[in-house]
C-alpha cells in the first residue's frame, strides 16, 4: 500500500516515541534493548539515554484498529508497509507527573496519521450491508417486473375475482383483528377484576387472622391475671393432692390385705394336707367298697340283660299276637270254626303268660333276698369304717379348733391394729377438711366483704360524680351569664364612645347576641362531645368487661371437664358453684353429689328448705342469697 502525505507532518516523532513504545515493537531500530520497563505503585517506569521516563497506557477508541508500518521515502513519495496491529499503547514523557494537554495533544497528532494508515471496521461492515440492500432491490424490481407482465396476460374477470377476494380478506382480518382486540379487553378486565378480589379476600383474611390472634392473645392474658381461674387451678390441685393421699391410704391397706390373704393362704395349705390325708384313707374304703359295688353292678346288669331279653321276646309275642288278630277278624266272618280254633290257641298263649309271670316273681323273690344279705354284709362293714373314721374326724376337729382359735386371735390383732390406723388416719383428714372449710369460708366472707364495700364505693362514686356534674353545669351556666353580661356592657361602652344611632346600636346588639348565643352553642356542642366520648369509653370498658368474665367462665368449664370427672369425690367446696355446674358436668356428678335440679317456683316449702340445705352442702348460695349479693 503506498500513500501520498505532507512532508510537514511530524511522522518520524510520532512512529518513533508512541508507536513502537505502544507495540513494543522494535521495528527496523532495536527499541527493547535501550528500554528496560518496570512497574512501581500501579505506574510504568523506565529510563531513556540517562533520563527517567513515566508511561500512560492509553486504549485506542472503538472501531479503530491500530497498524505498525515499514516506511520508505523517494524524494517526496513515502511508500508505507504494515507490519503489526494494536489495539493500545504506552505514552510515555519526561514530566514526572502527566499533563492532560500534552497527553491529548500528542494523541490527536497520532489520530490524524491513524485516519490516514487505518481501516475501520464498521465501514465494511456498511459496503457489506450496502451491497446486500443493493441485490434485495434488484430482486425485488425483478419481482415488480414479472408480476406486471403476469398481470397482463390475465383476464379482468380473474382480476375482479382476486380483488373481490382480497377485499374478504382484508376484511375478514379487519374482524378477526377487532374481535381479537375485544377478547384481549375483556381478558384484561377479567384478569384486573380476579386480581382485585383476590386482594380483597386476602385483606379480609388477613383481617380476621388479626382478630383470631388478637382474641387469642386476650384470652391468654384474662387466663394468666384471672383470680378466678387461680383460684379454680388451686382447688384442683388441691383434689389431686386428696386423691394421691386417699390411693396412698388405699395402697397400704391393700398391702396389709395381702399379707392377711397369704397367712390365710398358708392355714388353707395346712387345711388341703389335713383333707388330702383325710381323701386318702377315704379312697382307700371306697376303692375296696367300689370293688363290691362293681360286683354287685355285673351281677344286676346280668339280671337286667335276661330281663330284657325276655321282654322282647314277649315284644314279638305282641307282634304275633297282634297279626293274629287282624288275620281273625278278616276271615271271621268266613268262617266260625276257625275263629273257635284260634280262640283256643289264645287261651293256651295266656295260660304259658301266667305260668311264666308266676316263675318270674319267684325267681326275683329268691335274688331279691340274696341282694338283701349282700346289703347286709356291706352295711356291717360300713359301720366299722364310719367308727374309724369319726374316730379320726374328732382327732382332727380338735386340732382344727387348736388352729381357728390361733388364726382368730391373730386376726383380731391384727384388725385392731388396722382400726387404730384408720382411725388415726380418719383423724387427719377430718381435721385437714375442716381446715379447708374454714379456710373457704374466711375466704368467701371476704370475698362477700369486697363485694359489699366495691359497690358502696361505686355508689359513691357516681353520687360524687353527679354532684359534680350538677356542679359544673351550675358554673358553665354562671359564666355563660357572667360572659354575657359582660359582653353586653362592653358592647354598651363602645355605643357610647362611638355614639351611633338608634338603628345601628340595635343592629350591633342583635349582633353581639348571635356571636354570643353561636359560642354559647360551640361550648355546648364541645360539652356534649366530650359526654359522648366519656359513655363510649364506659361502654368500651363495660364491653371489654363482659368478653373477660364470658372467657374466664368458658376456661373455667373447659378446666372443669379436663379434670372433674377424674375428681369425683374429691372436690373441694366452692368448685361447683350452683346446678349449671352440676348439669353441664353430667349425670355422674349429680348421682355422686345426690342432688337433682328442681326449680324453687315449682316446690313447696318444704322442698325448698332441703333444695337449700342441698346447696349448702355443695357451697351453693340460695336464689333470694344470689340476688341480694352485690353485683360488682
Amino acid at each position: 500500500m503506498k500513500v501520498q502525505i505532507k512532508s510537514d507532518i511530524n511522522v518520524s516523532d510520532s512512529t518513533v516515541h508512541v508507536l513502537p513504545f505502544a507495540t513494543g515493537y522494535s521495528g527496523y531500530s532495536p527499541v527493547s534493548q535501550y528500554l528496560v520497563t518496570r512497574e512501581q505503585d500501579g505506574k510504568i517506569l523506565t529510563s531513556f539515554r540517562g533520563y527517567k521516563l513515566e508511561g500512560e497506557k492509553i486504549n485506542l477508541p472503538k472501531h479503530f484498529i491500530g497498524l505498525v508500518y515499514n516506511k520508505t521515502q523517494n524524494d517526496e513519495i513515502i511508500s508505507i508497509q504494515p507490519v503489526e496491529k494494536f489495539n493500545r499503547f504506552t505514552y510515555w514523557t519526561y514530566e514526572t507527573n502527566l499533563t492532560s494537554t500534552k497527553s491529548i495533544h500528542e494523541f490527536m497528532n497520532w489520530t490524524d496519521i491513524s485516519e490516514i494508515t487505518t481501516l475501520r471496521q464498521n465501514m465494511l461492515a456498511r459496503e457489506a450491508e450496502l451491497r446486500i440492500e443493493k441485490q434485495r432491490i434488484d430482486t425485488e424490481k425483478s419481482l415488480k417486473r414479472e408480476r406486471l407482465t403476469n398481470f397482463d396476460n390475465n383476464s379482468l374477470e380473474k382480476c375482479k375475482n382476486r380483488r373481490i377476494k382480497n377485499f374478504l380478506e382484508s376484511k375478514d382480518k379487519i374482524e378477526k383483528y377487532e374481535n381479537d382486540k375485544i377478547k384481549k379487553k375483556e381478558e384484561m378486565e377479567n384478569i384486573i377484576l380476579k386480581r382485585s378480589q383476590e386482594e380483597s379476600l386476602s385483606i379480609e383474611l388477613n383481617r380476621i387472622k388479626d382478630e383470631k390472634i388478637k382474641a387469642e392473645k386476650f384470652r391468654q392474658m384474662v387466663r394468666k391475671n384471672s383470680v378466678e381461674i387461680r383460684e379454680l387451678e388451686a382447688k384442683l390441685k388441691l383434689a389431686y393432692v386428696l386423691k394421691t393421699q386417699k390411693a396412698q391410704i388405699a395402697e397400704k391397706e391393700s398391702l396389709k390385705y395381702d399379707e392377711m390373704k397369704k397367712n390365710a393362704v398358708y392355714n388353707e395349705m395346712l387345711k388341703e394336707e389335713l383333707v388330702k390325708a383325710k381323701e386318702l384313707e377315704k379312697e382307700l374304703a371306697i376303692s375296696k367298697w367300689n370293688e363290691r359295688f362293681i360286683y354287685k353292678q355285673q351281677l344286676e346288669q346280668q339280671l337286667q340283660e335276661q330281663e330284657i331279653k325276655k321282654q322282647e321276646a314277649f315284644k314279638e309275642f305282641l307282634k304275633e299276637k297282634l297279626l293274629i288278630d287282624e288275620i281273625i277278624r278278616k276271615i271271621y266272618q268266613e268262617d266260625q270254626k276257625e275263629r273257635e280254633q284260634i280262640i283256643m290257641k289264645r287261651k293256651l298263649h295266656i295260660e304259658y303268660i301266667d305260668n311264666f309271670k308266676k316263675q318270674r316273681e319267684i325267681w326275683k323273690k329268691q335274688n331279691d333276698e340274696r341282694i338283701e344279705l349282700e346289703n347286709k354284709n356291706i352295711e356291717k362293714y360300713s359301720h366299722i369304717i364310719k367308727k374309724r373314721q369319726d374316730d379320726s374326724d374328732l382327732y382332727k376337729k380338735e386340732r382344727e379348733s387348736i388352729q381357728e382359735k390361733l388364726h382368730e386371735k391373730l386376726s383380731k390383732d391384727m384388725i385392731a391394729k388396722k382400726e387404730k390406723l384408720m382411725q388415726v388416719e380418719n383423724a387427719r383428714m377430718d381435721l385437714y377438711a375442716e381446715e379447708q372449710e374454714r379456710l373457704e369460708r374466711e375466704k368467701e366472707i371476704q370475698k362477700m366483704a369486697l363485694r359489699i364495700k366495691e359497690k358502696l364505693e361505686l355508689q359513691r362514686i357516681s353520687q360524687d360524680t353527679q354532684r359534680e356534674k350538677q356542679k359544673l353545669k351550675e358554673v358553665l351556666k354562671k359564666e355563660d351569664e357572667k360572659f354575657n353580661t359582660q359582653l353586653m356592657l362592653k358592647f354598651e361602652q363602645d355605643l357610647k364612645i362611638n355614639q351611633l344611632s338608634q338603628q345601628r346600636i340595635r343592629m350591633k346588639r342583635e349582633e353581639y347576641k348571635r356571636n354570643i348565643q353561636q359560642q354559647i352553642e360551640e361550648r355546648h356542642q364541645q360539652a356534649e362531645y366530650l359526654k359522648q366520648k366519656a359513655l363510649l369509653e364506659l361502654q368500651f370498658e363495660r364491653d371489654q368487661e363482659n368478653k373477660r368474665l364470658s372467657i374466664i367462665e368458658e376456661e373455667r368449664n373447659k378446666l372443669l371437664s379436663m379434670h372433674a370427672e377424674k375428681l369425683i369425690g374429691y372436690l373441694p367446696k366452692g368448685v361447683i358453684r350452683d346446678q349449671d355446674d352440676l348439669l353441664k358436668l353430667g349425670e355422674k356428678f349429680i348421682e355422686e353429689y345426690k342432688y337433682t335440679p328442681k326449680f324453687d317456683e315449682f316446690l313447696s316449702d318444704d322442698e325448698i328448705e332441703s333444695s337449700n340445705i342441698q346447696m349448702d352442702q355443695l357451697n351453693i348460695a340460695p336464689k333470694e342469697q344470689q340476688e341480694c349479693e352485690p353485683d360488682v
